[in-house]
């Protein structure tokens, strides 16, 4: 069963099209599969696990830049932290407040 392909854009530098068109030519091929052979012989030769290594510092460290603005937005959020109008509490002057009083 053949994989699934997925389109996508990317830019390429000209000289790299001309000499992927051109090989795509003169092996009876088309660009996808010269660049997809390309890629995947790329990431054959072990520059995959690199690439991996180099996501994981990334994610990790979003993750840590999360944890440290969670509690802040957290507490930002917070019910005693909200504005209220002047001289009044709040939850004062709101349907809830004036069924309370009836």
């Amino acid at each position: 069963m053949p994989m699934a392909k997925r389109k996508t854009t990317i830019y390429i530098d000209d000289d790299v099209i001309t000499a992927t068109k051109m090989t795509a030519v003169a092996t009876h091929r088309s660009d996808s599969a010269v660049i997809e052979d390309a890629l995947r012989s790329y990431l054959g030769a072990g520059h995959g696990a690199a690439a991996q290594v180099d996501l994981r510092a990334v994610l990790d460290r979003l993750a840590a830049e999360t944890r440290m603005i969670s509690p802040m937005s957290r507490r930002s959020s917070s019910p005693s932290m909200r504005s209220t109008a002047p001289g009044r509490s709040a939850g004062e002057g709101s349907e809830h407040t004036a069924s309370r009083r009836s």
